[in-house]
């Protein structure tokens, strides 16, 4: 990996090396202390770290292009890992940018706070103890109205009675749920559950649905469908089909193509496995044959047409 690293720089004047130690010192110093502060944990962060991870954003879009203008100086498997390596670092740095999101944390004036914010006003004869009793009174939350004063950083002369102004209301995220009962009990086969099924239709004026075996296997075929840029959150998550559109039997990279399919499936902790165990052409499309075992000792085989 040295040798291609160099070889990379060396084409195309970019400071790699630079990158990936960046990146290292970021998660080892800066990230610890930017999830205490997008979690919550926190009220103040240096900006330095938030500086940081703004640069290592940059950085990575800055990387990407690179691939892709040189990608035809390119020519060895190595060189594909190394763009592996890096699109997988450019995805963790996006999953950092968006941790208000994964966390559910709401930012306030005083930073981000495991709540759920709501909008809503005061004035109009609708006092700020009002207010908060009707938060109180929808979600339980002990909140009152000099919280809901601070929170939106108002003093008694920002609002008139006969007003309306608008204000945030901020509802705890963090509340503990305990489960008593179990309504399905996760015994043999209800252990795989149930879904609703993929092709929206109605049975007994109610949603289908699939049942334990056939969820899993379901399941299976929505994971081996998953493209590129199908899940918003996280666009580099599935099959890359610019690698297989419009290829021939000896251009199309079936390596890469089998590291994407295992990797979507190794992100979900219900697979032990998955096994791509052939391949053909046939006017025009690929269909892969697949062996996938979840974690319960149930085996299925799938097959996809690309």
């Amino acid at each position: 990996m040295d040798s291609i690293i160099y070889e990379f720089e060396k084409v195309t004047k970019y400071p790699l090396l630079k990158f990936l130690n960046d990146y290292r010192l970021f998660m080892l110093n800066s990230y610890p202390i930017v999830l205490q502060y997008y979690s919550g944990e926190t009220d103040e962060i240096d900006n330095t770290h938030l500086n940081f991870l703004s640069k290592l954003t940059k950085d990575c879009v800055t990387l990407g292009v690179q691939f892709k203008n040189f990608s035809s100086k390119f020519s060895t498997c190595g060189y594909w890992e190394l763009m592996e390596l890096v699109e997988a670092l450019t995805a963790a740095v996006e999953k950092i940018n968006k941790l208000p999101k994964f966390l559910r944390t709401s930012k306030t004036k005083y930073g981000y706070k495991p709540y759920i914010q709501v909008d809503t006003t005061v004035g109009g004869l609708r006092t700020m103890e009002e207010v908060a009793n009707s938060i109180k009174n929808v979600s339980g939350e002990n909140s009152d109205w000099i919280d809901l004063m601070l929170n939106n950083d108002l003093n008694e002369s920002d609002w008139e009675i006969d007003e309306l102004k608008s204000i945030s209301a901020f509802v705890n995220n963090a509340t503990d749920i305990v489960v008593t009962t179990i309504l399905d009990q996760p015994i043999g086969e209800r252990i795989y559950g149930k879904d609703i099924c993929k092709n929206i239709t109605f049975v007994d004026n109610d949603l289908d649905i699939v049942l334990y075996k056939d969820n899993i296997d379901q399941k299976c075929a929505i994971l081996l469908e998953l493209n590129r840029g199908d899940v918003p959150e996280n666009p580099l998550f599935g099959k890359d089909m610019s690698l297989i559109s419009g290829s021939t039997v000896k251009q199309f990279s079936y390596p890469i193509l089998v590291e994407d399919i295992t990797n979507i499936f190794m992100q979900n902790d219900l697979f032990e496995y998955v096994n791509v165990k052939g391949f053909k052409f046939s006017e025009g499309d690929m269909t892969l044959t697949c062996d996938i075992k979840t974690k319960y000792d149930y085996k299925t085989e799938q097959k996809i047409t690309i």
